[in-house]
């Protein structure tokens, strides 16, 4: 069982974008990783695909730590978001590969609690790109609510800067009151996109009727000054934060500082083989844990995976609403019932991406770019021994 070839493939939807990655071995086997795909350049991503192309030929995925270790040199002479993004992609297909190769289901393969049920939250925001208006989004928070998702998230604030008065965040308020007319609360999630200042953000705090379930976010990197007095005034929030955290050095950085729910991202911060151990570090301080998952249903099920083995009950992220492509994806379809994750019993991740839906929607890099892909040519469904 060696590698033979990695792959990358660009699907493009209506509303989303997805970068998938591919790690095949010649035996017939298929890994599957996916890339964050906001802000990078697909050329970029691909020269490091190709990179990692040539590392890993001949490699046994099952000897993981040693092919994990291949880590290509620069392809352009430079690392960077690329370079980072694409070596998660890796380390997650590596793993499907591994738990596929043991015949059991990638949680198991990781040590998970024997947990199978995963709870999520509906992220409202991806899905309503194209419409701010506050009953679309009290709407859309109905429907996640009546769809089984307890928590649901937003970013209200899309109005705000740093620099702005508070009178930038009227818009943000009226959103947010009209969600909280079908959502108690305690049951929304608001992500700030560190818009605030600590002024700005006290503000925004002060006139909230209700407690959030948590605040994500909230401040400009210059604005951590303010962090302490915003905490102490306001004792009752609980905080999240770190979705581009790449190191654990990065990770209790924000621990020293007091934020609550730590939401490193599994295509950025190196796959599933750092998080795993962060979480178990994490918990053990006392902290808890929420993965960043805003991705396609490739991240979501690494996500869910490694979530298995967390001992917390904070939900994990799901893009909801965001394009009906998403339920014809994969095979089988993505095992999201009634606002949960039910990791399937299969080897592996447990579902691969539908060939046919890739001739439909995705282009996969080539030496002469991106070409389109036919259903023949698309990776096997995993195997079962």
């Amino acid at each position: 069982m060696t590698i033979s070839r990695v792959r990358l493939f660009q699907v493009t939807l209506p509303e989303d974008t997805w970068i998938w990655l591919a790690v095949e071995t010649g035996d017939g086997r298929c890994g599957w990783g996916e890339c964050w795909s906001s802000g990078w350049p697909s050329a970029a991503l691909g020269a490091w695909a190709d990179a990692w192309a040539a590392r890993l030929a001949g490699r046994d995925p099952r000897r993981l730590a040693e092919a994990r270790a291949e880590r290509p040199d620069p392809p352009d002479g430079r690392a960077g978001g690329p370079a980072a993004t694409v070596a998660s992609a890796i380390d997650q297909a590596l793993w499907d590969l591994y738990a596929q190769a043991w015949g059991v289901p990638l949680a198991v393969a990781l040590g998970g609690f024997g947990r199978t049920t995963i709870p999520l939250y509906a992220n409202l925001n991806r899905g309503l790109r194209r419409d701010r208006r506050p009953e679309a989004l009290a709407a859309r928070g109905a429907a996640a609510r009546s769809a089984g998702f307890a928590v649901v998230k937003c970013a209200p604030f899309d109005e705000v800067r740093p620099d702005t008065g508070t009178g930038q965040v009227e818009a943000g308020l009226a959103r947010l009151y009209a969600l909280a007319q079908e959502v108690p609360w305690d049951r929304i999630a608001i992500d700030c996109h560190e818009r605030f200042t600590g002024r700005l953000l006290a503000a925004v705090l002060d006139a909230l009727p209700g407690t959030p379930y948590w605040i994500e976010d909230p401040l400009a990197p210059p604005a951590w000054r303010d962090w302490r007095w915003i905490r102490e005034r306001h004792p009752t929030i609980r905080w999240a934060a770190g979705e581009r955290a790449d190191t654990w050095t990065a990770l209790e950085r924000l621990r020293r500082r007091g934020v609550d729910v730590l939401m490193p991202d599994l295509t950025l911060a190196g796959g599933v083989s750092p998080v795993r151990a962060w979480i178990t570090v994490w918990e053990d301080l006392g902290g808890r844990l929420s993965l960043h998952n805003p991705w396609g249903p490739i991240a979501t099920a690494h996500a869910a995976h490694v979530m298995a083995t967390s001992r917390g009950d904070v939900p994990l992220e799901w893009a909801w609403g965001v394009t009906p492509q998403r339920a014809t994806a994969t095979i089988p379809r993505e095992p999201v019932r009634a606002g949960h994750y039910v990791i399937p019993p299969t080897p592996g991740i447990g579902i691969a991406p539908d060939p046919a839906f890739l001739s439909l929607y995705a282009q996969e890099w080539t030496a002469r770019g991106w070409r389109p892909v036919s259903p023949d040519t698309a990776c096997p469904y995993p195997k079962e021994d």
